[in-house]
């Protein structure tokens, strides 16, 4: 059962499915379903920070703990072009003001949908 689980067939399939899951939804019999990026960050011990987010959501995601390497990258993913750390600081504390202003979600959004993307992408996410 267990090397059943990725091959050349399930793997494929698993990763356009979570593709869908995490970036413009995946549609089954008339519902489409989507990743709530937002309540994900939510269960953060501490959202406002890049780094325990991360490794928050890595510690939900993945069997194992990630390397520092991997973190490192992940944190660039968040937050593009060398931003600091602040950035998404103020950026979630901008749209958990305004929860209802979807310029405030919008790109909070936007990023972690680009994170989690790039978190099941990972080899790690597929032996979950």
């Amino acid at each position: 059962y267990y090397q059943l689980w990725i091959n050349s067939v399930t793997l494929p399939i698993r990763i356009r499915i979570m593709e869908a899951l995490t970036t413009v939804g995946a549609p089954i019999n008339g519902v489409t379903y989507k990743v709530d990026v937002i309540k994900l960050a939510k269960l953060s011990s501490d959202p406002t920070d890049p780094t325990v987010l991360i490794n928050d959501i890595a510690t939900i995601l993945y069997p194992r703990v990630l390397s520092a390497a991997q973190k490192v990258f992940l944190k660039k993913v968040l937050l593009p072009n060398g931003l600091p750390d602040y950035i998404w600081t103020a950026l979630w504390a901008d749209y958990t003001n305004n929860p209802n202003d979807p310029t405030k979600l919008a790109p909070v959004e936007q990023l972690l949908r680009g994170l989690l993307y790039t978190m099941c992408d990972f080899s790690e996410f597929q032996l979950s």
